[in-house]
């Protein structure tokens, strides 16, 4: 402390100044620890997040080598893609899958397969939309188009509007009876070319992580090569 003249403290008064300059000290110690602490959560966080991660990713690599396998070992292509299906449901935990594949000369999208509660289908499942029992016109929203034009799967959700309006007719009053809060597509192409898209249902909004859209990805090229094929 400095001051432009001279000046005589009394104990009483040093004993304050030396009270208030502990709790400086004390206060300045305090937040060194708590910063020291609050690092070495951080530490721990990530370092748990890291080993999370690596056993996501090996369980993700897991998966995608058993279907690798699947595709050379299954003839049916059926089995294949319920396989498949399966795989990318419960790796990204999503309640339903629903694979459409497409007809270029009709230009209309069929339900071909849902896999739902560990259960496949052929066809439709029971609950199924009255859309989903017949050919849908590609056009019948922009959806088609946008997915075809997408670089990566597309998140769906009714609360918003610029997503809303992809949804074909029905199908919102069908996913919020089902218990559906958003919904993720993704199209199956080979050189560009359409061949058909999967659109997987949560219960719950859902944004896909970067390994679970990779993973997505990679999978969903499996079946387009099985499809192809």
């Amino acid at each position: 402390f400095c001051f432009k003249e001279h000046r005589t403290f009394s104990a009483a008064q040093f004993e304050v100044i030396q009270a208030l300059a502990n709790q400086a000290t004390l206060a300045i110690q305090f937040t060194r620890l708590a910063e020291e602490a609050k690092q070495a959560a951080i530490a721990q966080e990530q370092e748990k997040a890291a080993q999370e991660r690596a056993e996501k990713l090996a369980k993700t690599h897991e998966a995608i080598a058993q279907t690798l396998d699947a595709l050379t070992a299954t003839p049916d292509l059926n089995q294949f893609l319920g396989t498949i299906l399966s795989q990318i449901v419960n790796q990204i935990q999503a309640s339903s899958a629903h694979l459409f594949l497409y007809d270029e000369f009709t230009h209309t999208l069929q339900s071909h397969m849902i896999v739902r509660d560990d259960e496949n289908y052929l066809g439709n499942a029971p609950g199924d939309p009255d859309l989903f029992k017949q050919a849908v016109p590609a056009d019948t929203t922009p959806l088609w188009q946008t997915l075809i034009n997408s670089t990566r799967p597309l998140t769906l959700d009714e609360n918003h509007p610029q997503t809303a309006e992809l949804y074909w007719p029905t199908t919102i009053e069908w996913h919020k009876s089902q218990g559906y809060k958003s919904s993720t597509c993704i199209c199956l192409k080979l050189s560009n070319k359409p061949i058909g898209a999967i659109g997987f249902a949560f219960t719950q909004y859902t944004i896909l992580t970067n390994e679970q859209l990779e993973f997505t990805q990679a999978l969903t090229n499996q079946a387009t090569l099985a499809i192809h094929l």
